[in-house]
């Protein structure tokens, strides 16, 4: 995936699924890069803003955002994302 015109990645089996669009609850007083909460089938899961995490320049665009819904250890993360890429297959010695 892309944020702010840089690559990431993250292991394809932790993808639960993908949201574009999807609504977000604010919460208040919530640190910066948590932007609120998301209702994915009853299951309350937080939205995390990488742009801010990261801290890189821009900002989001609420109508374009992406979301990658990532499971990890039985919890769930919403990963706001610029773009989705393709998935690739990358040996351990490659990285």
């Amino acid at each position: 995936f892309s944020v702010a015109e840089k690559h990431y990645g993250v292991v394809v089996d932790h993808v639960q699924e993908v949201l574009a669009n999807h609504q977000i609850t604010d919460i208040p007083l919530a640190p910066p890069g948590v932007l609120g909460l998301m209702n994915i089938r009853g299951r309350i899961v937080p939205a995390i803003a990488l742009r801010k995490v990261l801290r890189l320049p821009g900002e989001n665009e609420d109508d374009n955002t992406i979301n990658i819904i990532i499971n990890h250890g039985g919890e769930q993360v919403g990963l706001m994302v610029d773009r989705i890429g393709d998935i690739v297959s990358v040996l351990p010695e490659e990285i």
